[in-house]
């Protein structure tokens, strides 16, 4: 999302949704038989060593069909194989209630055609 600019020393607030980060791709066509897909933002461990739930906020999961479409799309485009990115990747899931995690989407995405 977007900052505000920072004019103290309080903390910087964000001032649009995280999901952004999410769902606005911009990709150029792939240039390599294959391609990294993020299905996941933020982490919710709150690690001594590790800063990043305070500048990527909380685990966030895209939705098993919006992904499944990006594939799909990548595909298209000559993709033949995917990694699947996240900074908790197997936490994915956990904030959309889906009980089956990252091996239910796993499942739902690996008969793509192509795939």
């Amino acid at each position: 999302g977007r900052l505000d600019t920072a004019t103290s020393w309080e903390p910087i607030r964000l001032v649009t949704s995280p999901m952004d980060i999410l769902y606005e791709v911009r990709r150029p066509a792939p240039t390599t038989p294959y391609a990294y897909v993020k299905v996941a933002e933020g982490c919710d461990k709150p690690c001594t060593f590790c800063a990043i739930p305070l500048f990527r906020g909380t685990q966030r999961s895209r939705p098993p069909v919006n992904i499944r479409e990006e594939i799909a799309a990548l595909v298209d485009q000559g993709v033949g194989e995917v990694v699947l990115v996240a900074q908790d990747l197997a936490a994915y899931g956990r904030d959309l209630d889906a009980p089956g995690g990252i091996v239910e989407l796993l499942e739902f995405v690996g008969d793509v055609d192509g795939l």
